[in-house]
């Protein structure tokens, strides 16, 4: 998955998550330290997308979404 790819799909699964009321952040948090797909809501297929986003990057992610 490129760059431009990884950003739409974290764009998807992230306004999914917000869509679903929980925190973005937490959520892939949650998801990142336990590898639980629960974490991340079936809206907009945002459980399936995740499981094909690289760990590194994700945590990177995370990582933007609180500065």
């Amino acid at each position: 998955m490129n760059e431009k790819e990884f950003e739409k799909t974290m764009e998807i699964i992230a306004t999914a998550i917000s869509d679903a009321g929980y925190n973005v952040r937490e959520q892939l948090t949650g998801y990142l330290l336990t590898g639980d797909t629960t974490y991340i809501t079936r809206r907009n297929d945002a459980r399936t997308l995740i499981k094909g986003v690289d760990q590194e990057k994700l945590r990177r992610y995370i990582n933007e979404l609180t500065k």
